[in-house]
């Protein structure tokens, strides 16, 4: 009875360990159509991102208050207050948010896939979770493949 039970086990942590090992998207493109890479989509990029969008949000709201308060406004001027400037940092608005966007689509595809693999060997929820992690990285992948650089 006990040697069922332990090889039952080993065959789930294999699965779970060949599953785990495989990778989420594969990425085929060539450099010359300026793909965004997978790494453009960890954490790290995806809040330098964020940081920049916010040091915008002082110059939008001062333009939205002239424009309330029907004074005229000078864009170019309110926005030289800006943080343009961070650090290590430069990237357009849209590349921007194509780099959260898909930050946070692949962080949807890891967590699914975790819970896939938590699991695989219980039968129940399987099946619901493999139809999650699927959904979720068919909307990562294809996001991946789509994504260019703009600038």
């Amino acid at each position: 009875m006990m040697r069922p039970m332990l090889l039952l086990l080993l065959a789930c942590q294999l699965i779970v360990n060949v599953a785990g090992a495989a990778p989420l998207c594969t990425d085929k493109r060539g450099d010359d159509e300026y793909p965004m890479r997978k790494s453009a989509f960890d954490v790290d990029p995806a809040v330098k991102v964020l940081d920049w969008l916010e040091s915008l949000g002082k110059p939008f709201d001062q333009l939205v208050q002239k424009a309330m308060d029907r004074q005229p406004a000078d864009a170019k001027e309110v926005f030289a207050s800006a943080d343009w400037s961070l650090p290590d940092f430069s990237i357009s608005y849209p590349n921007s948010l194509r780099i959260v966007r898909g930050a946070l689509l692949r962080q949807a595809a890891l967590r699914a896939e975790r819970e896939l693999m938590s699991k695989v060997c219980n039968s129940k929820g399987a099946a619901a979770a493999r139809a999650t992690f699927d959904a979720a990285r068919k909307r990562f992948c294809g996001y991946l493949v789509s994504a260019r650089y703009n600038d």
